[in-house]
C-alpha cells in the first residue's frame, strides 16, 4: 500500500470514528433530554399537586377563620341581647312594688347584729328613712342610714365596722345571671 493509500485508509476510519462519536453524542443527548423532560413533567406535577394542596389549605383555613369570627360575632349579639334583657329587667324591678319588700327579706336574712348601717345607692329612689324605720320596727331592729352613698344599682350595703354584706343587685342579679341566662337564651333564641 502506499503512502496515499494509507492516509486515505486513517482519514477514512478517522471519519468513521468521528460520526460514532456524533451518533453516540446525539443518542445521549436524546437520552438526558428525554430524562430531563420526564424530570420537568413530574416536578410539574408534583409542584401543581403541592401548589394545589396547599390552596386548599389556605382556602379552608380561610373558611374556618371565617366562620369562627361569624360565630363569635354571633355570640357577642346574643351576650348583648341578654345583658340589655337584664338590665331591662333590673330597671324594672327596682320601680316595682316588689322591689322594698324583697331587699327588706334580704335585710333579714342575712343581718347580723341588727344595728348595721344601712348604704344606699347614690342613686336610690325608694328606699330611704321610712323604709328603714319600718325595717326597725318589724324586726325589732336599730339599722341606722349611714351617710355615705354606694356606687351600685339598686339595693343596699349592710356595713357593721369593718364587716360590709353586700346586698345590691349588681351582685344579686350576677348571681342569677348564671342560672337565668339559659332560660333568657332559650326564649330569645
Amino acid at each position: 500500500m502506499a503512502l496515499e493509500d494509507i492516509k486515505d485508509k486513517i482519514y477514512e476510519d478517522a471519519q468513521k470514528k468521528r460520526d460514532e462519536l456524533i451518533n453516540k453524542a446525539n443518542e445521549k443527548k436524546k437520552e438526558t433530554l428525554d430524562e430531563y423532560t420526564v424530570k420537568i413533567n413530574d416536578f410539574s406535577e408534583s409542584s401543581i399537586t403541592v401548589a394545589t394542596s396547599k390552596g386548599e389549605n389556605i382556602k379552608k383555613g380561610i373558611v374556618i377563620d371565617a366562620r369562627l369570627k361569624l360565630r363569635n360575632d354571633i355570640l357577642s349579639k346574643k351576650r348583648e341581647l341578654i345583658d340589655s334583657v337584664i338590665s331591662q329587667a333590673k330597671e324594672e324591678f327596682i320601680t316595682s312594688k316588689e322591689y322594698a319588700d324583697i331587699i327588706a327579706a334580704a335585710v333579714k336574712k342575712y343581718a347580723e347584729t341588727k344595728k348595721e348601717q344601712i348604704v344606699f345607692s347614690a342613686a336610690e329612689k325608694v328606699l330611704d328613712k321610712k323604709w328603714v324605720e319600718k325595717l326597725n320596727k318589724e324586726l325589732s331592729a336599730d339599722f341606722t342610714i349611714s351617710d355615705e352613698r354606694g356606687d351600685f344599682t339598686g339595693g343596699i350595703i349592710l356595713k357593721s365596722g369593718e364587716v360590709y354584706i353586700n346586698l345590691t343587685l349588681d351582685l344579686l342579679i350576677y348571681e342569677m345571671k348564671s342560672q337565668c341566662e339559659k332560660e333568657i337564651a332559650g326564649i330569645l333564641f
